[in-house]
């Protein structure tokens, strides 16, 4: 059984969305109003992981030069089919929902087309879209309706979906209301996906503060109707003293040994009101268990340092293996020329 690190990529890593493709996964976090956009890391194994590129690395892709602090590339969703990579995401105060493609997810990737609503006059209010595909193929995006702006700026309309043409990128319908949650505020960063028959949703609530948590509902079709899991929420740590707080914004994949984990965010908090972390939202991982009545559950996510960082709790520096010169990677840099493949973390890092 593999043993994970966590954070499994330490720092300002947030929102993480994971795929796996062949022998190696591919994760994509949000990267807000900085540039360049939506980082892609990729594993072979699930513990080490390396920068190989950008989403967005060109000016007009991301809508971010007039953008406030925190608008931008806010939770993307990566995904591998017919040999294509898809990422959509929502640039907040920028330019909107908008889908990228790649057929390298080291890149380059595509301008980013914007999804409209039905009548192709602007784009889909919301943000945390997801894509999946429906038995014909057709593309399903579905997303968290908080409206970001006009006289209804700041109002939350719950989960939404639509059928999306992703030759035209236009709506195929008026967006439906689905399953929002357990009653948590602000539900989230929804994911679909289709397993063993059954379409599963994954949502965060709570917010993406002390309250947040992960949790699930399940339908025989894609739109629904969704019946709540029972072990509601499946991760969270709100009113505990891990040292990992603020979990949730999950995404679920098939890990090594063919287990499912999950990949969310959570936040290492200093100071006496723990309020405080100096990394921000960092990526984390946690084992996800099924059961016979078809429902899963997680495992609360542990702090995990990997060698050669100090473990603060006890203020001792755990000591680093040597690495092989083979788990260098390809030459010793990334797909990505600007990067260097020095691991700090198991990360490769920008010089």
């Amino acid at each position: 059984m593999t043993t994970y690190p966590n954070p499994l990529i330490p720092g300002f890593h947030p929102d993480p969305s994971a795929v796996r493709v062949g022998d190696a996964w591919y994760l994509a976090t949000s990267t807000f109003e900085y540039l360049p956009g939506i980082p892609i890391h990729r594993s072979t194994d699930f513990v080490t992981w390396e920068l190989i590129g950008h989403v967005a690395t060109r000016p007009g892709q991301l809508g971010v030069d007039d953008v406030r602090t925190a608008g931008g590339a806010w939770a993307p969703t990566l995904r591998h089919r017919d040999g294509v990579f898809h990422l959509v995401v929502t640039d907040a105060m920028g330019r909107g929902m908008l889908h990228f493609t790649a057929a390298d997810p080291a890149g380059p990737w595509s301008d980013g087309d914007l999804i409209t609503d039905s009548e192709g006059r602007a784009s889909l209010d919301g943000i945390d879209p997801d894509i999946a595909w429906d038995a014909d193929g057709t593309a399903l995006i579905t997303y968290s309706g908080l409206i970001l702006g006009g006289e209804d700026a700041g109002r939350h309309l719950g989960i939404l979906q639509a059928r999306v043409d992703l030759d035209t990128h236009r709506a195929l319908e008026e967006p439906r209301s689905l399953w929002s949650g357990t009653g948590g505020m602000f539900p989230e960063a929804p994911h679909l996906y289709e397993i063993d028959g059954r379409w599963y949703m994954l949502i965060a609530e709570g917010g993406t503060e002390r309250g947040h948590g992960v949790s699930i509902a399940r339908a025989d079709r894609p739109e629904g109707p969704f019946e709540t899991g029972p072990a509601n929420p499946l991760v969270s740590a709100r009113s505990t003293i891990r040292p990992v707080q603020n979990t949730g914004h999950g995404d679920l994949v098939i890990g090594p040994d063919g287990e499912w984990v999950c990949v969310l965010l959570g936040v290492r908090p200093r100071s006496m009101t723990r309020a405080f972390s100096a990394l921000g939202r960092e990526t984390f991982v946690t084992r996800v268990h099924w059961h016979e009545d078809g429902w899963p559950t997680m495992e609360p996510v542990a702090l995990a340092p990997r060698p050669g960082t100090r473990d603060r709790r006890s203020g001792q520096l755990r000591p680093r293996p040597r690495r092989p010169a083979a788990a260098l990677g390809r030459r010793g840099r990334s797909a990505d020329a600007g990067f260097h493949q020095p691991r700090r973390h198991g990360v490769a890092q920008r010089r």
